[in-house]
């Protein structure tokens, strides 16, 4: 057995030392790169850092949405601030392009002029019948109606506080007339100008003295899109209906405060399966000092639908375009305020 000295003992002993270190700081490496190679431990600290943006970034816009509501409760919520979709993603970069203003122009032919008008008069029987059976009671109808009116509705803006002016006798008939013969807005869609017709002297009037809007609020209407119900033709301002852009339209809006009688019977979307692409409902929603005409002062009633519900907005309204859902053929609207 051969001699082992001191100093052969210290060597040896540094020597065991080292190659432990060594060895301890190898294995600690190894360990290690393990540990970040693992897909348990990757997977978890993706879903540990998705967790904590995704926080953050709830955290910002529940502040940004309180922050809004708290500084001004008068302040028109933005769909981006009630809704997270693809489609805010597309408002928001709708911003950078330049608006277009869309004449909403129907060419006017008496030939087209009587066939739309004779379909909407079944559409608008029939559907009047099932939206007045389900108010009385009948389930199927009743639930068909609310569904459609459930995915329309937006209650988060004051209602239109009511005007009851009493009309005289004239300009009573002369709105009476304009709601039930649609040949005068039908012309102005059409471009023509009317601008010395009586009936649209007396409505341009009442809107003019009527008391502007005190609050923001939302009214509906119907846009057809197609040259007549039963053709596949598109309007030529159909491709221009894009995010961002500003229709104008050239006659009176007829819009409703609710979906109502008046607006369910010319939502021909829901008439059947092959009017589904036929046309949109426009939400509109008002700014405050909008001017219109309140269907209430025919009647000086607050309850019912029809004419009660009815408010008509000006000639050559403006409203630009911040949403389009076609999936329930919905289009979200500003109107945009006259600038004179």
């Amino acid at each position: 057995m051969p001699f082992i000295s001191n100093i052969d003992n210290k060597i040896i002993a540094a020597s065991v030392n080292s190659r432990d270190l060594v060895n301890k700081k190898e294995r600690q490496e190894n360990k290690t790169k393990n540990l970040l190679s693992s897909p348990v431990l990757y997977l978890g600290a993706s879903a540990l850092a998705s967790i904590a943006i995704a926080g953050l970034l709830i955290g910002e816009n529940r502040k940004r949405i309180k922050g809004n509501i708290l500084n001004n409760t008068k302040k028109v919520l933005s769909i981006n601030d009630l809704q997270v979709s693809k489609l805010n993603v597309k408002n928001q970069q709708e911003k950078k392009r330049i608006s277009k203003i869309v004449d909403l122009i129907i060419p006017f032919n008496e030939k087209d002029y009587e066939a739309v008008r004779k379909k909407e008069a079944i559409m608008k029987a029939d559907l009047s019948e099932r939206f007045a059976s389900g108010k009385a009671g009948d389930l199927q109808n009743a639930e068909y109606f609310e569904l459609r009116e459930n995915q329309i509705l937006k209650s988060y803006l004051s209602p239109i506080s009511p005007d009851r002016k009493l009309l005289s006798k004239e300009n009573l008939e002369s709105i009476l007339s304009f709601l039930k013969d649609s040949k005068l807005n039908a012309k102005l869609r059409g471009g023509l100008d009317l601008s010395d017709d009586e009936n649209v002297k007396i409505i341009d009037n009442l809107i003019n003295e009527s008391k502007p809007l005190d609050e923001h609020s939302i009214v509906y209407s119907f846009l057809r899109t197609k040259k007549t119900y039963d053709s596949n033709e598109d309007l030529d301002f159909v491709k221009d209906l894009k995010l961002g852009n500003i229709l104008k339209d050239k006659g009176f809006i007829l819009s409703s405060r609710k979906y109502d009688t008046y607006l369910a019977q010319s939502d021909a979307v829901i008439y059947n399966e092959k009017y589904n692409d036929s046309g949109y409902i426009l939400r509109i929603v008002l700014p405050k000092g909008t001017k219109g005409f309140d269907g209430r002062r025919c009647t000086g009633r607050e309850d019912g639908d029809k004419i009660n519900s009815t408010f008509i907005l000006p000639r050559n309204s403006e409203l630009k375009i911040r949403r389009i859902d076609d999936s329930i053929r919905l289009i979200d609207v500003d109107y945009l305020l006259p600038k004179n």
